[in-house]
């Protein structure tokens, strides 16, 4: 596979920072995420730099490259390295902008952390988020439904919607506005001892999301339409109540403010 050296390089950064460090080329770095701008780019492209993995990672590669696996017990990191490798071969291809965040993996910390932040003409032009964040291969997932233009454009790429739990695109579209699809990238039993990338996966991962960014500018921008709020049944327990004070931060928002690509007015 083309990049595997870089690949194996990102698996084994032990820490967000070491990874955002081997990446470089970023204009922000934050302890939450590190943002790569281009202006004029017609597409953000997303992944995150956290793993649920503790200890040092050890690949191993076999059957002609086309597997990787960790030598040790423990999770190989691909969730969501790959997704890092994936977003940064893209950016440096077509120079488009690129956002790693920190944190995905505790509720999307780093997310909101950017959002807070978040000045938006550097999302100026931005008309699709591209995440790639997901187990599999020849899918996408997204958290807020797309506009029906969009699900019809990315329907032609070949790639089949499903459903999914969460990641942090959809904090950013909740945010912006801006419709998001989170890709399959060619990862498989994450969090777990038994996790592998399918570097074939990879590849085709990545050959399908240039060609969505190859035919991008046929794309006419919709907004997202949000849901309205349902009442939250969810019974906290500790963990929760770590986190309670940055989700209620972030979207403790008056209802009566409206978000327009991230500008409260």
């Amino acid at each position: 596979m083309k990049g595997m050296a870089k690949l194996l390089a990102m698996l084994k950064a032990y820490s967000y920072s070491e990874l955002i460090n081997l990446i470089g080329n970023f204009d922000e770095i934050t302890d939450g995420y590190a943002f790569r701008w281009k202006q004029d780019s017609p597409v953000l492209l997303l992944a995150h730099g956290d793993t649920v993995c503790n200890r040092p990672v050890a690949p191993y590669v076999y059957q002609n490259g086309r597997y990787i696996t960790n030598k040790l017990c423990s999770p190989l990191g691909g969730d969501d390295r790959v997704g890092c490798f994936i977003a940064d071969t893209l950016s440096n291809k077509y120079d488009i902008s690129m956002l790693i965040t920190n944190h995905e993996e505790s509720g999307g910390l780093g997310m909101m952390e950017f959002c807070e932040s978040l000045s938006l003409p550097l999302l100026d032009g931005v008309k699709l988020i591209m995440q790639f964040d997901r187990r599999g291969t020849g899918e996408y997932v997204t958290y807020i439904p797309l506009p029906a233009t969009y699900t019809d454009y990315i329907r032609q790429f070949g790639i089949s919607k499903v459903h999914g739990s969460f990641s942090d695109s959809k904090i950013l579209t909740n945010q912006t506005l801006i419709p998001h699809i989170n890709m399959a990238s060619g990862f498989y039993n994450e969090h777990t001892s038994d996790e592998y990338i399918n570097t074939q996966d990879v590849n085709k991962c990545y050959n399908t999301a240039c060609s969505i960014i190859n035919n991008i500018h046929y794309l006419d921008y919709a907004e997202v339409i949000l849901e309205p709020k349902k009442p939250d049944t969810h019974k906290y327990n500790l963990y929760d109540e770590m986190q309670a004070s940055a989700w209620e931060r972030f979207y403790g928002i008056p209802d009566t403010q409206k978000t327009v690509r991230g500008r409260i007015k």
